[in-house]
């Protein structure tokens, strides 16, 4: 047997090890993580959570997105919701989504302790829609996860825990930067799905390096200077718009 020849096949599997070690990394992450019974077929793997006015019923038939079964959340008071929860032992530090088919009317609320939350407006429409939360861990930690109907009737179905892909990744710090700089995230920046709209925000541009200019007032008591908070907005305003264009990529 030729040694030296076995030795350079070595040394070659162990460069294409090395090599794929990435991409076999990057495929592993991309697994989700299980949740138990995450079609909601069973009765066993989530808590059911209803006070006065508010229910949890499983539907099976037509109604069901995949599967045998599914969950319908009703609540006909805010102040007593309608909710599912489960608790993932041991899940490691990076960012995550948290997604679940729904339809219905009312409000919708995705949720996991500690990490963030977002709320849903669901318009009765009876086809099936994918919301998601995505968050980040910064240590491992159990995490407990919940979705909440604080008002309406909605069904879910086939909720799922997913690893950040690199999209996700690449969107998630995108927001995070221009949330550290802007103090909210305006349309075009969120890294959930479906973005929410920053309506509200729209014509503002809180920039933490924004200034008031001042403009010169003379009175009989001589000149002096008042806020001109107007042409400080638009300052700030031309400044936010000249460093967001770069991050639209």
């Amino acid at each position: 047997m030729n040694i030296s020849r076995v030795g350079s096949c070595v040394v070659a599997i162990g460069v294409a090890l090395i090599r794929l070690a990435p991409a076999l990394a990057q495929t592993a992450a991309a697994q989700p993580v299980v949740l138990a019974d995450g079609g909601f077929e069973t009765d066993d793997a989530w808590q059911r959570h209803t006070r006065f006015q508010s229910a949890v019923h499983t539907v099976t038939g037509a109604a069901v997105r995949n599967g045998e079964r599914c969950v319908r959340l009703e609540a006909a008071l805010s102040t007593h919701p309608a909710s599912v929860t489960q608790t993932v032992a041991d899940l490691p530090a990076g960012i995550y989504e948290l997604s679940v088919w729904a339809h219905g009317e009312g409000s919708l609320r995705l949720a996991v302790a500690g990490a963030g939350a977002r709320t849903f407006t669901l318009t009765g429409t009876a086809a099936w829609q994918l919301y998601g939360l995505a968050f980040e861990l910064d240590k491992p930690r159990a995490a407990e996860v919940s979705f909440v109907v604080p008002g309406g009737n909605v069904v879910l179905d086939d909720a799922a825990l997913t690893p950040a892909d690199a999209d996700l990744r690449a969107r998630w710090q995108r927001q995070q930067t221009v949330l550290q700089e802007l103090y909210y995230v305006p349309d075009g920046y969120s890294a959930q799905r479906p973005a929410s709209r920053a309506s509200r925000n729209r014509n503002r541009c809180r920039v933490r390096t924004a200034r008031c200019t001042t403009t010169a007032v003379t009175t009989r008591r001589g000149t002096s200077s008042r806020p001109n908070w107007r042409s400080g907005l638009q300052s700030a305003a031309s400044r936010c718009a000249t460093w967001l264009k770069p991050l639209r990529g």
